[in-house]
C-alpha cells in the first residue's frame, strides 16, 4: 500500500510537470501561428511594393521617351503614341496577372501553414488514442488486486491515462511546431529575396530619374 501511495504521488508530480510543459508548448505554437500571419502580410506588402516600383520604372521610361520625342516629327509621334498605348495595355494586363498569381500563392502558403497545425492536432489524437489503448490492456498483465487496493489502483490508472493523453498532445504540438518553423524559414528566405529586389528597383529608378534631370 505504501509503495502504491508513493507511486500515486510521483505520478501526480509528473502530471503537474507535463501539464505545465503542455501549456508552454501551446503558447509557443500560438505565437508561431501569429508570427506566420505577420510574415504572410509582410510578403504580400512586399509584392505590392515591387509592383509599384515596376510602375514607377515604366513612368520613368515614359518620361525619357517623351523628352526624346520632342525632336521627332508630329506624324511619326502619332503612330508611336498608338503603338505605345497598345504596349502599355499589354504590360498592364501581364503585370496584373502576375501580381494576382503571386498574391494567390502567398495566401495559399499562409493557409497551408495553418493547416499544418490542424494536422498536428490529428497526430495528437492518434497518439492519445494509442496511449489509452495501451493503458486499457494493462490489467491482463497485473496480479489479482486486493480489495483494499482497488481505489488507489483506480486512481493510478486514471493518472496514467491522463499522463498518456498529455504526452500524446505534447508530441502533436512538437510535430506541428517543427513543421511551422520549417515553413516560416522558407517564407523568410522568400521575403529576404523580395526585399532585395525592391531595394534594387528603388536604386535603379533613382538613378534613371537623376539622369533625366
Amino acid at each position: 500500500m505504501e509503495v502504491k501511495s508513493k507511486s500515486k504521488t510521483a505520478l501526480g508530480n509528473a502530471i503537474d510537470a507535463a501539464t505545465k510543459a503542455e501549456g508552454s508548448a501551446s503558447a509557443t505554437l500560438a505565437s508561431l501561428q501569429a508570427q506566420g500571419e505577420r510574415l504572410t502580410s509582410t510578403e504580400l506588402n512586399l509584392g505590392t511594393a515591387s509592383v509599384q516600383n515596376d510602375i514607377a520604372a515604366e513612368k520613368t521610361h515614359e518620361l525619357e521617351n517623351y523628352n526624346r520625342s520632342m525632336f521627332v516629327p508630329k506624324k511619326m509621334r502619332f503612330f508611336r503614341s498608338r503603338s505605345r498605348v497598345q504596349d502599355e495595355e499589354t504590360t498592364i494586363i501581364s503585370r496584373n496577372q502576375a501580381e494576382r498569381e503571386e498574391r494567390d500563392r502567398t495566401r495559399e502558403f499562409g493557409y497551408d501553414s495553418k493547416n499544418v497545425v490542424g494536422r498536428g492536432v490529428d497526430t495528437t489524437r492518434r497518439v492519445e488514442s494509442k496511449e489509452k489503448s495501451s493503458v486499457a490492456e494493462r490489467p491482463q498483465y497485473q496480479f489479482e488486486p486486493k480489495a483494499d487496493d482497488d481505489q488507489i489502483e483506480d486512481e493510478i490508472d486514471a493518472g496514467l491515462d491522463e499522463l498518456g493523453a498529455i504526452t500524446g498532445r505534447l508530441k502533436g504540438i512538437a510535430i506541428a511546431s517543427g513543421k511551422v518553423v520549417d515553413r516560416q524559414n522558407e517564407q523568410i528566405n522568400r521575403i529576404i529575396k523580395k526585399s532585395d529586389r525592391v531595394d534594387d528597383q528603388i536604386a535603379l529608378n533613382q538613378n534613371r530619374l537623376r539622369k533625366i534631370h
